[in-house]
């Protein structure tokens, strides 16, 4: 979690501060090209955010589309206070580029977009996250890697709630795709059961003579 809160500390300065701590909660490349601001809210007792737009690659260009990859795909998350905050900034920062582009404004209510506010290709999703792991001086991995993490942050948490918080249908697919992990995930677990195995042997009681 060490490169995570790296990677979050680089961010404070970036206009696209919001994409990449969205990625690490789990959103696919489309939904991330694809949420619309009409899919969060912030400003309620409990902020939520859902999951039901998502933007693809086709043979002529970009589409916005309404259908997930699955079924599950399309569910309303709990934002948690650390990701509220990030995405009221984003928030503010969208509404001050709308007001400086003026005629030049081009948003349809993306999350993700230009300062002019047109919705980012797909791709270029891609090469935003590996620009910022760059700048943040973490390891380059993939984006999908990111719904990993995601995974692993929900340790201890039932497998058929984090099938649910990743859009799964099936949790037996969850189940087989995020049982293995880093080493580093891992070690903090096996240490705790290393210490409870280790734990001080219990006195016996003298008998009585």
């Amino acid at each position: 979690m060490e490169q995570v809160r790296t990677l979050y500390k680089s961010l404070e300065s970036d206009r696209l501060e919001h994409l990449h701590p969205l990625a690490l909660h789990g959103l696919r490349r489309g939904a991330l090209a694809g949420l619309l601001w009409e899919d969060i809210d912030l400003d309620s007792s409990t902020p939520t955010l859902t999951i039901r737009h998502q933007r693809l690659v086709t043979e002529g260009g970009a589409v916005d589309g309404s259908a997930t990859k699955t079924d599950a795909g399309e569910r309303t998350l709990p934002i948690p206070s650390t990701l509220q905050a990030v995405l009221k900034r984003a928030r503010t920062r969208s509404e001050e580029e709308r007001l400086a582009a003026g005629s030049h404004w081009q948003g349809r209510g993306h999350v993700v977009h230009s300062e002019f506010g047109a919705p980012y290709f797909p791709t270029s999703i891609n090469d935003f996250w590996h620009r910022a792991l760059d700048t943040a001086g973490v390891p380059r991995v993939r984006l999908d890697y990111a719904r990993h993490t995601a995974a692993m942050r929900l340790g201890g948490v039932p497998i058929a709630l984090i099938a649910a918080w990743l859009g799964h249908t099936d949790s037996a697919f969850t189940q087989r795709t995020y049982a293995h992990s880093q080493d580093d995930s891992l070690r903090p677990a096996v240490e705790a059961y290393a210490k409870a195995v280790a734990g001080k042997p219990k006195r016996s009681r003298a008998r009585k003579g």
